[in-house]
């Protein structure tokens, strides 16, 4: 396990910050451990505190006008979370644009938006940093976009899981990939436009083929990606 600090460190948006730099922001964060099921911000509340998930993972989404949750991301360790009403202000505090959730035991760093406002007009490699993650995060979103509108249910949920595995996964001895995040069915099938019916036929024939493993802590290890590439093609 890393120290607060190490994970600090580890993080890109931090990680070509010089010494100097470094100090600063090493002396303006806090920490805090976030249970399961914990809000960590609300749709429509002012944005004062900016998040980085050092540890852990949570789920970002909205509701419809008939009050069913949307789900819009899985974030994990590395991610930021909140910057995009800090970003988006026009005159003070913008308002969240989603709500976020703790999805399992999670250890973020935080620091209000004034202080966040100062690194980025006064630190280059963090905006910089900070533009490449949003530029990621924008090539995602249009993946995901395309994969709605030319894939069938079983591609969509493949797709998603390759590219959580790029993201988040975890070499196993064997060569599979454990992806570190918690995804239940029903977040799988609110990020795939489907149901969490058919994203459990789906799952459980490729368990059966042998394509994936379905862990009790809601992990998913890929044992043979081969076929799930097919499946996006």
């Amino acid at each position: 396990m890393f120290s607060s600090l190490e994970y600090l460190r580890r993080s890109p948006l931090f990680a070509n910050l010089n010494g100097d730099d470094f100090q600063q922001v090493e002396a303006a964060v806090r920490y805090k451990r976030v249970a399961a099921g914990k809000p960590l911000m609300d749709a429509n509340q002012p944005g004062s505190m900016v998040y980085l998930i050092l540890e852990g993972s949570v789920k970002v989404f909205d509701e419809d006008s008939e009050g069913r949750l949307v789900v819009l991301a899985l974030l994990g360790p590395s991610e930021i979370v909140g910057e995009m009403s800090v970003l988006d202000a026009r005159e003070g505090l913008g308002l969240r644009s989603a709500s976020v959730v703790v999805q399992e035991p999670t250890l973020v760093a935080w620091v209000d938006s004034a202080t966040f406002n100062h690194w980025r007009s006064r630190m280059p490699s963090l905006s910089l940093a900070l533009t490449e993650l949003l530029a990621r995060r924008l090539r995602l979103a249009n993946a995901q976009i395309r994969a709605l509108s030319t894939l069938d249910v079983s591609g969509r949920v493949a797709r998603l899981l390759l590219t959580f595995a790029d993201e988040y996964g975890q070499a196993q001895p064997g060569g599979s990939t454990m992806i570190a995040l918690r995804l239940t069915q029903s977040d799988l099938a609110g990020l795939t436009g489907s149901t969490r019916v058919r994203v459990n036929q789906t799952l459980s024939g490729w368990r059966k083929s042998g394509y994936v493993k379905l862990h009790t802590d809601h992990r998913i290890e890929i044992l043979d990606s081969k076929p799930l590439r097919r499946l996006c093609e």
